[in-house]
């Protein structure tokens, strides 16, 4: 089963903090991890498959550990977006 992870703060964000979260949820899913970020966000470590978003009064992160078990495609990557003001995982 995949896992999630999720902050909603009016604290600044780090990337490090929400990776090693993600990290500890790894045995819910092996096969992919998506992150997206909004608000003031501290980038201290590079992170692959990212999105963001800005947002006025709250710091929102998320992050996604995938197991692909029905949908092997590209399609299936989380956090997925509608038109860019919508987003799920």
């Amino acid at each position: 089963m995949c896992g999630i992870i999720g902050v909603i703060s009016k604290k600044s964000l780090k990337t490090s903090t929400i990776k090693k979260m993600n990290d500890a949820i790894a045995h819910r899913g092996p096969d992919g991890e998506g992150f997206f970020f909004a608000g003031d966000v501290i980038n201290d470590i590079h992170l692959e498959k990212i999105d963001t978003a800005t947002s006025k009064n709250l710091n929102v992160a998320f992050g996604h550990k995938r197991l692909s078990i029905i949908d092997l495609s590209r399609q299936g990557h989380q956090p997925m977006s509608y038109i860019d003001r919508y987003w799920i995982t």
